[in-house]
């Protein structure tokens, strides 16, 4: 196992040559040095050439998402969300929290469905679940049959929230509450999603 000494290394006369490891390929002293000191001058600017990247990446997800709202809108499958949280709050529809990636987007989509007795599967009540067969077996099945049924942007009855102007710090206090309270459904799509 590379960087872990052997039994027969250890001992009264095991000493530190400096030497580096990497993998089984020993490298000495002075070379050994010399690789440390680029490691630590590649680390500031590794860090300063990610800031620009992840502003970029956001820009360009930022103007994605927007497409994507145009989008709904001219289909008429967008909702504001006052309209769909007074639905929501008078007992008629659910709220389907959708991540599309570990990083985003995140898009929140209202249906007047009734989730829990239309779905196959056991519902994710969970605020932003694992993804994946760890938690729960049934999981990846009710995100996908929610993918197909409710939130895919062609064919699903679901609505795209517009959350354009909306105070985000209330908005997660409200979705808080209603996944207690069993109105409000998360669902993510790791691995199996394209862009759309």
């Amino acid at each position: 196992m590379a960087g872990v000494l052997d039994r027969d290394e250890v001992g009264p006369n095991h000493r530190n040559d400096g030497a580096a490891r990497i993998g089984r390929v020993r490298i000495p002293p002075p070379f050994s040095y010399g690789l440390g000191c680029l490691f630590m001058l590649m680390l500031p600017i590794g860090a300063a050439v990610s800031i620009p990247v992840t502003w970029v990446s956001r820009f360009l997800m930022h103007r994605r998402e927007n497409r994507f709202a145009s989008r709904m809108r001219a289909c008429g499958k967008l909702v504001s969300w006052s309209e769909a949280r007074a639905q929501v709050e008078q007992g008629c529809g659910f709220f389907v929290e959708e991540t599309l990636s570990a990083k985003g987007p995140y898009r929140l989509w209202w249906t007047p469905i009734d989730i829990p007795s239309e779905s196959p599967h056991s519902c994710c009540f969970e605020r932003f679940p694992e993804c994946g067969e760890s938690v729960n077996p049934e999981s990846p099945a009710f995100h996908k049959w929610c993918r197909s049924r409710l939130t895919d942007p062609d064919c699903g009855a679901a609505q795209l929230v517009d959350l354009a102007d909306v105070d985000r710090k209330g908005v997660n206090q409200i979705l808080s509450e209603l996944h207690m309270a069993h109105r409000c459904v998360s669902v993510c799509f790791i691995d199996d999603i394209g862009r759309v």
